[in-house]
């Protein structure tokens, strides 16, 4: 699960680590950010931003550049690389 605040993830690279990485060499180093906020009523909202694009970034089929934003919902795929992340609710 991820915790309030923001987490980085990336392909596992010494110089530029992120919290969560993946041995890729197709994903960028430090990819995406994904952003976990609570409103006044407790309901969380996800952001995922694209921190580098050298290679694609897919959200649904769609290509995302960087500095790209969106709203993540439980059941999105998220393609960096070679590595395809479906987006759900730790139950």
């Amino acid at each position: 699960s991820l915790p309030l605040g923001t987490t980085v993830l990336g392909r596992k690279d010494k110089g530029r680590p992120s919290d969560i990485m993946w041995h890729d060499s197709r994903m960028s180093a430090r990819s995406v950010a994904i952003t976990v906020s609570s409103d006044t009523a407790g309901r969380l909202t996800f952001k995922l931003t694209v921190l580098r694009a050298t290679n694609p970034v897919t959200v649904n089929g769609r290509r995302h550049t960087q500095g790209s934003s969106l709203y993540l919902r439980f059941g999105d795929v998220i393609v960096m690389g070679n590595t395809t992340i479906r987006f759900k609710p730790v139950v």
